[in-house]
């Protein structure tokens, strides 16, 4: 038998034990406590207000987009989508047949949609209004509409590039639409209703949604369409693959149309595959061909390194570089600097690049901004191709004189011939005007800007005239309008294909600018992948010219500089002008075988 030392010692044993789980159970719970109020504390406060609470999204409405005039190019309209709560569904088999029939849509996905354990499932989003209007009126258990903004292009594919669209999310992808998202799409409101514990509803508010700012572009819809018109044609006669056209504003660096091709329906923009939205203006590189003999020739012109009436040695249509030899499109004896640039002599060219030095001629091909993004608010800018003096070959000053060796995209090059046209400014592309609220109060005001003077007056002056004298009697006489005196160069070359240039796939191009002596606009037309017989730029790309300038001083109001022609039918602006103006102050936001000719 135990003495009662050893029951006492039991007792306390038992005691030390009952208190040591008791503690244990203790700190349990209190760990669980911090666990539920302290560490999962938000996570059941959203659960509480989840089952509290009922919440809708008040989507925002996006701002319109116009262009310089007030034309309408992208607006929100009110839609209404289909949805199907399951839970709430009486009937799955006749809800999915009348579904099926209203909406065209499969009716054993239907089914099966009625039975998927979710509070909600989309039907089809954002559906005519004569669709919606009949699920409205069918009043079927457990299928409701909630209203949403579609985004709509009244102008179908005009300017399709420039714009960009909107997906199901109401998000812009591409285009201004991308690149001014933040302004354009607002912010969404919310609506909600607290329930009881019967599920009764009490206390109703709302988050109002705040629109988006409404954009307003430089784009002039009626020279952008006149751009796309001249660029379809063209491609129908050359069978070119892509093209780009390009219209600038010289004095302002305003873009006044920019047209690429192929093209899309940004309203039907699933349709297509995704490179056919690519704006080649800004984001396709290119060999320039011969259009770049006017910053050789800058080069030369600007440290008074070639004389004007000086005979150039242009070697009967050959010049050797190298281990190569680079040939002329037809033999030329001698030829003046501006007879170079008139009857598009690479083997002239190279000389000239010569007597200008590799080095100063990469300054000026930087001073003229070309390895670089111009700055354009468009996503996905490409800055060319120019390589660093150091990495020329011995052979890459002479071929960069007749514009190889280096890429551009179209943007660049009118942005140099704009240049020109305006007496050696170098300025910005400028693609939108302003934001503005939806009584047309300006938010920001974009400026134009400079970036320097890569030549002087004297230099843009000679450039101008040698110029005028492609259009006049050079490689590009089919530039030349009936009503007004223009000027700009020719350019032909032969694409790279599989790293090896092609002999039968061209770009053609034309770079100019209208009227001659009082420049207005400047204008670069690329055609790419056009094929023989008929690929030089003169025959191909001097048209598109041609064209695009006669309809946009016309609708710019620019009087006709040759007498025998009459202003006729000048086009009016298509709507009411926006709050804005062009230049308004505000916010600065800122081959070791011979070479393939090149005309």
């Amino acid at each position: 038998m135990m003495n009662r030392r050893e029951k006492d010692a039991m007792t306390m044993k038992r005691i030390l034990a009952a208190g040591g789980a008791l503690a244990i159970w203790a700190v349990i719970i209190v760990v669980r406590l911090v666990d539920l109020q302290v560490l999962q504390h938000d996570d059941y406060c959203r659960q509480a207000v989840a089952q509290q609470e009922q919440t809708k999204v008040i989507p925002a409405a996006r701002g319109s987009i116009f262009d310089r005039h007030g034309q309408l190019l992208a607006v929100c309209r009110k839609a209404d989508t289909v949805y199907i709560a399951p839970a709430q569904v009486t009937n799955v088999y006749g809800t999915a047949a009348a579904l099926s029939k209203a909406l065209g849509l499969d009716r054993q996905r239907l089914i099966k949609t009625c039975r998927r354990d979710l509070d909600a499932v989309f039907v089809k989003r954002m559906v005519p209004a004569e669709e919606a209007d009949l699920v409205r009126a069918m009043g079927l258990d457990g299928v409701g509409l909630m209203p949403e903004n579609d985004r709509h292009y009244p102008q179908g594919e005009l300017a399709c590039h420039v714009l960009g669209f909107t997906d199901m999310d109401n998000s812009g992808k591409y285009g201004v639409e991308q690149q001014f998202n933040e302004d354009i799409a607002g912010r969404d409101g919310q609506w909600f209703v607290c329930r009881d514990a019967l599920g009764r509803p009490y206390n109703p508010g709302a988050r109002p949604a705040t629109a988006g700012r409404d954009l307003v572009l430089t784009i002039d819809t009626v020279i952008q369409y006149q751009a796309e018109r001249a660029l379809d044609e063209a491609m129908g006669k050359s069978g070119a693959r892509w093209g780009s056209v390009v219209v600038m504003d010289v004095w302002n660096g305003d873009v006044l149309a920019m047209a690429s091709r192929p093209g899309f329906d940004p309203n039907r923009y699933n349709l297509y595959n995704l490179d056919r939205m690519s704006n080649l203006a800004v984001n396709r590189i290119y060999e320039p061909g011969s259009t770049f003999k006017l910053i050789t020739m800058a080069a030369a012109l600007e440290d008074d390194l070639l004389d004007l009436d000086r005979e150039i040695d242009c070697g009967n249509g050959r010049i050797r570089v190298g281990r190569g030899w680079i040939n002329d499109h037809k033999p030329f004896d001698k030829l003046v600097p501006a007879e170079i640039i008139a009857k598009s002599s690479n083997v002239g060219a190279i000389q000239v690049g010569r007597i200008a030095g590799s080095r100063r001629l990469h300054e000026m091909i930087t001073a003229f901004g070309f390895g670089r993004k111009t700055g354009i608010r468009l996503p996905w800018e490409e800055a060319g191709l120019v390589k660093p003096v150091k990495s020329w070959s011995g052979r890459t000053c002479a071929t960069i004189s007749f514009g190889q060796e280096i890429s551009v995209t179209p943007l660049q090059l009118c942005r140099a011939v704009a240049a020109i046209a305006s007496d050696g400014t170098l300025r910005t592309p400028r693609l939108v005007l302003q934001t503005q609220d939806r009584e047309g109060n300006h938010v920001r005001r974009f400026k134009p800007r400079t970036e320097g003077r890569p030549i002087s007056e004297r230099t843009a002056s000679i450039l101008r005239e040698m110029m005028a004298g492609v259009v006049a009697d050079g490689t590009g006489k089919k530039a030349a309008s009936d009503s007004y005196q223009a000027a700009g160069k020719t350019g032909t070359a032969q694409m790279i294909i599989d790293g090896a240039y092609a002999d039968n796939r061209f770009v053609a191009s034309f770079a100019g600018f209208a009227p001659l002596h009082l420049p207005r606009i400047a204008v670069v037309a690329v055609l790419a992948e056009v094929r023989r017989p008929h690929y030089h730029g003169g025959d191909v790309a001097a048209p598109v010219f041609r064209e695009v300038v006669d309809g946009a001083l016309r609708r710019l109001a620019v009087p006709a500089d040759r007498d025998e022609i009459l202003l006729a039918g000048v086009e009016q602006p298509p709507a009411q002008p926006v709050k804005t103006t062009a230049d308004a102050g505000g916010v600065d936001e800122e081959k070791e075988k011979a070479w393939p000719a090149s005309l």
